[in-house]
């Protein structure tokens, strides 16, 4: 979506969009959007941290590894075998017998944590999708009312 942009103070406001009973609205809206799309590029930097936080393992048979899935700009975090199979975590869970206790406890709490990433991931992408949609109908709206 392309946006014009007219010579206000903090240079930020869409054409259009200060007029009307929608003045104002288009600022907040176009900060929202902002900020939500920082929040999920920082939740994107934590989840490739805490894939090569596993791949730093010494002798690791395992790692989360960073899935991308290009037709809806989402990522997730999955378990890997060194080989690149995909594993579930009910499997690698049998794999910790092997392990000393204080590993298998932190491939627990690497589990949990990515668990929780992967679920701030969907709700901060939808975030930024509903934040475009609404400077979109704006813009919409906005339109209609000058004709």
């Amino acid at each position: 979506m392309t946006m014009s942009w007219v010579g206000k103070k903090n240079g930020c406001q869409p054409s259009g969009v200060g007029k009307g009973p929608f003045k104002g609205k288009g600022e907040a809206i176009l900060l929202w959007h902002r900020e939500s799309q920082d929040r999920l590029a920082q939740i994107h930097r934590d989840m490739a941290a805490l894939r090569d936080e596993t791949k730093a393992v010494p002798d690791r048979q395992f790692s989360v590894d960073l899935h991308c899935l290009r037709h809806r700009d989402a990522k997730s975090l999955r378990w890997r075998m060194n080989s690149g199979a995909h594993m579930t975590w009910p499997r690698i869970v049998l794999l910790l017998a092997r392990l000393p206790p204080s590993m298998v406890q932190w491939y627990w709490e690497v589990q949990a944590r990515l668990l929780v990433i992967n679920g701030q991931e969907q709700v901060a992408r939808y975030e930024v999708k509903t934040a475009q949609r609404l400077i979109e109908d704006m813009r919409s709206l906005l339109q209609r009312e000058s004709v």
